[in-house]
C-alpha cells in the first residue's frame, strides 16, 4: 500500500520574512522561511496522514454506525483543532524569537552608532586642536616675516632718504656754482664785483 500524502501549502507571514531578511539578509531569510514552511507543511501532512490511516483502520475493523462516524468526525475535528493550535503556538514562538532577535540587533546597532559618533567627535576635537595649532604657528610666522619686511623697508627708506639728501646737496651746490659762473661770465656783473673789490 503506497503512502499518499496530501501536500498542504504553508506560508509564513510576510512580516516574519521581513524580520528574517533584516536580521540575516535576503538569501538566508529565503532559505530559513522555505525550511520552516517545508517543516511545518511536512508535520501537518504527516499528522493528517496518520489520522487518516488510523480512521481508515478503525473503519475497516468494524462496521461503523452513524454514531461511530460522528465520534470519528469529532475526533478528526479535535485533531484538526489541536494541529491548528500547535501551528499557532509555533507561529507565536517564532514571532517572539524574531522580536528578540530584532531587539538584540537594534541594541547592537545603537551601540555601534554610539561608538562611531564618539570616535567621530573625538577625531573632530583632535582636528580642531591641530588646525588651531597650525593657525597659531602660521600667524606667528606671518608676523615674524611682516616684522622682518617692515625692518628691511625702513632700512631701505632710510638709505634712500640719505641718498636723496646727498643728491639734493649736490644739486644745490651745482646750482650755486652755475649761478656764480653765470654771474662771473656776465661783464656787467663782473664790473660790479670788480668795483666792489677795489673799494
Amino acid at each position: 500500500m503506497t503512502k499518499k500524502i496530501l501536500k498542504m501549502a504553508v506560508t509564513i507571514p510576510i512580516e516574519i520574512y521581513e524580520v528574517f531578511e533584516e536580521a540575516f539578509g535576503m538569501e538566508k531569510a529565503k532559505k530559513i522561511v522555505k525550511s520552516l514552511e517545508t517543516v511545518i507543511g511536512a508535520e501537518i501532512d504527516n499528522k493528517w496522514y496518520q489520522t487518516k490511516t488510523e480512521l481508515k483502520e478503525e473503519l475497516l475493523k468494524e462496521v461503523a454506525t452513524k454514531k461511530d462516524i460522528e465520534i470519528l468526525e469529532a475526533k478528526i475535528e479535535n485533531m484538526r483543532s489541536n494541529l491548528e493550535a500547535k501551528i499557532e503556538s509555533m507561529r507565536s514562538e517564532l514571532d517572539a524569537k524574531i522580536e528578540r532577535v530584532k531587539g538584540d540587533l537594534d541594541a547592537k546597532i545603537e551601540r555601534v552608532k554610539g561608538d562611531l559618533e564618539a570616535k567621530i567627535e573625538s577625531m573632530g576635537s583632535g582636528l580642531d586642536a591641530k588646525v588651531e595649532r597650525v593657525r597659531g604657528e602660521l600667524d606667528a610666522k606671518i608676523e615674524s616675516i611682516r616684522s622682518e619686511l617692515d625692518a628691511k623697508i625702513e632700512n631701505v627708506r632710510i638709505g634712500l632718504d640719505a641718498k636723496i639728501d646727498r643728491v639734493n646737496l649736490k644739486l644745490n651746490f651745482l646750482i650755486i656754482l652755475m649761478i656764480i659762473a653765470l654771474t662771473l661770465m656776465n661783464p656787467v656783473v663782473a664790473e660790479v664785483f670788480k668795483n666792489l673789490l677795489i673799494r
